[in-house]
């Protein structure tokens, strides 16, 4: 909510001096962001829907998107819950 409202005050001081086109730049960034965050928290409540069912093979393909140190010891979480069920 936060980081919102200080956009729009951005957008508005920008328009409010004429800068037009950063005005749009900054638009479509902010749209690029949002876009990105809404299709990332839906992976992972699929990702949390699929551990719950237990359905492994659908984890492991919804979390192959990412892949980093904190990937590899979430992956060694799933496999291992896999093993103990």
């Amino acid at each position: 909510k936060i980081k919102r409202d200080i956009l729009q005050l951005i957008l508005q001081y920008l328009q409010d001096e004429g800068y037009s086109c950063s005005v749009m730049t900054v638009q479509d960034e902010a749209r690029v962001k949002l876009v990105e965050q809404r299709s990332q928290r839906e992976r992972l409540k699929r990702v949390g829907a699929a551990i719950l069912d237990g359905e492994w093979a659908e984890v492991e393909r919804l979390s192959q998107k990412t892949a980093n140190q904190s990937h590899s010891s979430f992956l060694y979480s799933v496999y291992r819950q896999q093993y103990l069920e």
